[in-house]
């Protein structure tokens, strides 16, 4: 997607809404009169938020911050950094994220304002705004650390009812007056009758890690926090209590160079469904099998078969085997009375991932079939003996069942009750496969 009316997006925020709308920040070279900063031909960045439709790109809602703050408003004035020109304009604001909530309203945060703005969806005017200069609670923390922020990223709320809130701090304003800095995120209860805010929780790095630049703080579905270190490249996870649980250094600490940095890091639950066979290595009358990246796998099943009379017998069931380490170990004392085995990987519901070929050896000798869900679509490859068979099949259930019996599976009937009984189904009724 792109900005409308022609603009050029960045990197600072790209978000799906609740309404299914897409919010996208740029940042527009725009004339300014900066005589008074001594530049006769002046230009600023200006930081302009969009609303899009994710269909069309039809533009729903457009923000510009030079419509509503002023440069009084910031709490740092940044001039110093920039001269002003069509070559260098000055980046007066610098939004850092926005989210739309389910009232329709928009909360943006800005390195610049040192605060957490509320935007009206109706008219883009301030509501309130938490921190920096024109700041509307009144702060009831101890250290009245809810209402002070340096260069604030990634402002989100908690909750649908919009009692709490969470920021990356890049400064912790505790750490102003030192010699050193580091960074926090933090948890900050509002009240918006009484216009009171408190930070209820702060997340500090044991090491002190500060983030002169960038960062992010994602409440994750467990309750914990998630937190990247922007120019530090650090990422941990805390508890809900503010506690240390996991840590990653993806590069040695550099604060001078800052030459690995990240704007947001998310951590999410992934699903992996590799395109490459499983390894399959035989020891004796044990078979091991990995499928690396495959994430859904909960238990392998294995079938055997051998030449009777010249011909090939079915397959028996051999054993169902629980998948919880890298490697699984199928152990069958008569592994060498059958020719070709069937390997299938298993769901938690007892679903079919794929079926391979494996001869005596253990190497993946063909592919039956493989069934995989990727994005909603089912893809599905099968031999022509298999698909063969599938035509006798359909042509049994319209020659043999009753029709109202059909009438009823064709509908669904019956469909809810079936799925439980899948999700009830233990190792010992999982489906094609015997068990050990």
């Amino acid at each position: 997607m792109n900005p409308a009316n022609g603009l050029d997006g960045d990197y600072h925020e790209f978000t799906i809404t609740p309404q299914d709308t897409a919010l996208i920040t740029a940042y527009v070279r725009t004339p300014w009169n900066l005589t008074d900063r001594g530049v006769e031909s002046g230009f600023i960045w200006d930081c302009v938020f969009q609303e899009l439709d994710i269909e069309t790109n039809q533009l729903l809602f457009e923000w510009r911050a030079s419509d509503h703050f002023q440069q009084g408003d910031m709490g740092v004035d940044s001039w110093s950094d920039w001269t002003g020109t069509s070559e260098d304009p000055w980046d007066w604001f610098h939004l850092t994220s926005v989210q739309k909530d389910s009232a329709g309203n928009y909360l943006i945060a800005a390195r610049y304002t040192n605060a957490i703005t509320y935007i009206s969806g109706k008219t883009g005017k301030r509501m309130w705004q938490l921190g920096g200069i024109r700041n509307s609670f009144r702060d009831t923390s101890q250290r009245g650390t809810a209402t002070r922020f340096v260069d604030p990223h990634m402002a989100r709320w908690n909750d649908e009812e919009r009692t709490a809130l969470t920021v990356f701090d890049n400064i912790d304003t505790a750490t102003l007056d030192k010699p050193t800095h580091h960074s926090r995120g933090v948890k900050i209860t509002v009240d918006l009758d009484r216009m009171t805010a408190s930070a209820v929780t702060e997340f500090i790095h044991p090491d002190l890690v500060f983030a002169r630049t960038d960062g992010s703080l994602q409440q994750l579905e467990n309750g914990n926090y998630f937190i990247a270190y922007g120019s530090a490249p650090v990422y941990s996870e805390f508890s809900a209590m503010g506690e240390l649980l996991c840590d990653t250094h993806f590069a040695p600490i550099d604060s001078a160079a800052e030459a690995v940095q990240t704007y947001r890091i998310y951590k999410a639950r992934w699903v992996g469904f590799p395109t490459q066979v499983p390894v399959v290595r035989r020891d004796v009358d044990t078979l091991y099998v990995h499928w690396n990246g495959a994430t859904e796998v909960k238990w392998w099943g294995l079938e055997g078969r051998d030449v009777v009379g010249g011909r090939q017998a079915t397959y028996k069931k051999l054993g169902t085997y629980k998948h919880d380490t890298f490697e699984t170990a199928m152990f069958f004392e008569q592994l060498y009375d059958y020719t070709t085995f069937r390997l299938t990987a298993l769901d938690q519901y007892g679903s079919a991932l794929g079926h391979w070929l494996l001869d005596q050896d253990g190497v993946v000798s063909e592919l039956v079939y493989d069934v995989a869900d990727r994005k909603g679509a089912i893809t599905i490859t099968i031999s022509p003996s298999h698909l063969l068979m599938a035509v006798v099949g359909v042509l049994f259930v319209v020659r043999f069942v009753p029709l109202g019996r059909l009438s009823s599976v064709l509908s669904g009937r019956g469909g809810l009750e079936k799925q439980k009984q899948m999700e009830r189904r233990s190792s010992a009724a999982l489906p094609l496969m015997g068990e050990v």
